[in-house]
């Protein structure tokens, strides 16, 4: 009798944890294109800011990089693989805006998000008709001040999420 109840108990609960398990479908990740977030919940104001401000670095130092390039270039320094380089900075970028537009935003800061989606997407922009440029053998020189205005304008959207 006891082995009885003992089988039934155990049935019982097999049974209910195969009904309660987990989905069989996977979790995928969306991405910028659908035009909805990855993650359920917002980040906290203070992961959000630490988050957000990682990407940014990540596109100052591209830009940065670029700047430095083109100030060595303009002294008649040549640079065999200045295009590949552009390109991965293209990618690394493209990569990152990718990765802060399927990201939830803090509470309250959806139009603070906006403002930094839009300085990476122009600094994508500018990066990609540099690169193009290269590959043209066209002068690249301006490139410079418009990576220094993404970068000014990167680096202040930064400290919006130190308050």
């Amino acid at each position: 009798m006891r082995l009885k109840h003992m089988l039934a108990g155990m049935t019982a609960l097999a049974i209910t944890l195969s009904c309660s398990g987990c989905a069989l479908e996977t979790v995928r990740p969306d991405t910028a294109d659908k035009g909805v977030y990855s993650t359920q919940n917002s980040m906290s104001a203070a992961e959000y800011s630490i988050y957000i401000n990682k990407q940014i670095t990540v596109y100052t130092n591209q830009l940065t990089t670029r700047m430095s390039m083109i100030q060595n270039m303009k002294q008649g320094s040549v640079y065999e693989n200045e295009i590949q380089m552009a390109e991965k900075s293209l990618e690394i970028m493209a990569d990152v805006l990718e990765s802060v537009t399927v990201t939830k935003p803090s509470f309250y800061r959806g139009d603070d998000r906006e403002k930094v989606i839009l300085a990476m997407e122009t600094a994508n922009d500018n990066m990609e008709l540099y690169t193009e440029g290269l590959k043209n053998g066209d002068d690249v020189s301006g490139f410079e001040e418009l990576f220094q205005n993404d970068f000014n304008a990167l680096t202040g959207l930064a400290n919006l999420y130190y308050e």
